[in-house]
């Protein structure tokens, strides 16, 4: 009793801090004492900041590599072997989709990669002959565990720092052939993510594979604007956004959650439209 006592004081008194004093005292709670593998105390800390400003919070712990960041590496990553049942589904019907178009891509993006494990996948399983793989990923620390895992499996793909909302820093001319963006588009809010899928489109030569949480009530393509999941992220119409930036929907999957690992899955693969 007392030391929950306590504990409940220790953060009122954390809580009574000025927010641009929580956000290096979080930081330094995920990296640099003891707790560093309790990232929960680092983003308990700004809950009030993630329930106001959830795109500059999904910014703050993805850049940083606390909370969702860090467990997602090591539940998903190059170092745990295995992709989450939803990854695989994802895996398996973007083969499909590319096998029934009759397409091989030569060049493929990951845009929002982490430490490249899905393209590490698809490198093996779609054994593309001279083909390039990027990964591009706002999380240094997953990046450069990546690359290390990567080059020891002898693996083509390289991985690169980058910002989706800054693009033309990094993609310049480039096109490629398939681009990934799966799950990324969440952090960001209804404009920022329209405008990345947009960007993306136009480097999209053959296929552009996305995919996000599905609204638990009603199809996402019925969605008039995106709204905020419990979990301080978006929910978006990406049909709406393809099609806003004049690209074309090929094929979708919408499920609500429960039926895969827990998670909800929608993914739209679509191809640039005439001119993009």
């Amino acid at each position: 009793m007392w030391f929950s006592s306590l504990r409940r004081a220790g953060w009122n008194c954390a809580y009574a801090l000025p927010l641009r004093v929580r956000k290096p005292l979080a930081l330094a709670l995920a990296g640099y004492t003891p707790l560093s593998k309790r990232h929960w105390y680092a983003t308990r800390l700004l809950e009030d900041f993630a329930r106001r400003q959830p795109e500059n919070f999904q910014r703050l712990i993805w850049s940083h590599h606390l909370g969702r960041a860090a467990e997602y590496e090591r539940a998903h990553g190059l170092l745990s072997g295995q992709l989450s049942a939803s990854r695989m589904l994802l895996a398996r019907d973007l083969m499909a989709v590319l096998e029934s178009r009759k397409l091989s891509p030569k060049r493929v993006l990951d845009a929002g990669c982490a430490d490249g494990h899905f393209l590490r996948h698809l490198e093996l399983s779609l054994s593309l002959q001279n083909a390039t793989w990027l990964g591009v990923d706002i999380d240094a620390r997953a990046l450069r565990a990546g690359e290390r895992r990567l080059a020891a499996a002898g693996s083509q793909i390289r991985l690169r720092r980058g910002d989706l909302c800054h693009m033309s820093d990094w993609i310049g001319e480039q096109a490629f052939d398939l681009v990934l963006c799966a799950g990324v588009l969440r952090f960001f809010n209804a404009e920022h993510a329209a405008g990345i899928v947009a960007r993306l489109l136009r480097h999209t030569l053959q296929l552009l594979a996305l995919s996000g949480p599905a609204h638990r009530q009603c199809d996402n393509a019925s969605l008039k604007g995106s709204e905020i999941g419990a979990d301080c992220s978006y929910i978006h119409n990406l049909d709406a956004m393809v099609e806003y930036a004049g690209g074309q929907v090929l094929w979708r999957r919408w499920q609500p959650a429960g039926r895969t690992d827990g998670q909800s899955l929608y993914f739209v693969f679509a191809a640039p439209g005439f001119g993009n």
